[in-house]
């Protein structure tokens, strides 16, 4: 939803990992970065369905979350799509009232303040999560918290006007490309 602009039943995209019934050739952040030059990199944390599920079938991929951390080689400005599993999976297991869940919470916070820490004049990051947690781990559809998913934005030049309230996923995309100056993808 927030790199097509599109829910899970105009995209085909309906279940974590499985792609095979998503819509071809559907517009995407992945691929407005692709067409405008900009360099595309995917961690994608070991999960291997991340990449077509952004559908960022273009680009580098880099395996694994950890090799984000020694990147000094970066090209100049690139997107890069991260998926950090550990938050997601131990709320999937233990669920979001669990120590677990919020001892991944915590590493995942360290991740995205180290980056946070190297941000350049014109960097932006954005950290988001594609739904939350049952307290007692996973989730099904429709309950209390299950739609609602984290969003936080750092960048030097950012001024906060507020907080925007609640946002569906789909209303990303055509933001984020805004974020990253490059045109929305067409279907957003």
């Amino acid at each position: 939803a927030f790199t097509t602009g599109l829910g899970p039943r105009d995209s085909g995209v309906r279940l974590n990992g499985d792609v095979a019934d998503a819509i071809a050739d559907l517009d995407s952040l992945a691929h407005v970065a692709a067409h405008a030059g900009r360099p595309l990199r995917v961690f994608d944390g070991g999960w291997d369905s991340f990449a077509p599920i952004v559908r960022a079938e273009q680009g580098v991929l880099v395996s694994g979350v950890e090799a984000m951390e020694g990147s000094a080689t970066a090209p100049a400005h690139p997107l890069d799509l991260v998926y950090f599993e550990d938050v997601d999976d131990q709320g999937h297991r233990h669920g979001a009232g669990s120590d677990e869940y919020r001892a991944a919470a915590r590493r995942g916070a360290a991740l995205v303040e180290r980056h946070r820490q190297r941000l350049g004049p014109r960097d932006v990051l954005v950290v988001l999560s594609d739904h939350g947690h049952r307290p007692d781990g996973g989730h099904g559809g429709l309950e209390p918290g299950v739609p609602l998913a984290y969003f936080a934005l750092a960048s030097p030049v950012f001024i906060a006007a507020g907080a925007p309230g609640e946002l569906p996923l789909v209303d990303l995309a055509p933001s984020l490309p805004a974020l990253a100056r490059l045109a929305p993808p067409a279907c957003a």
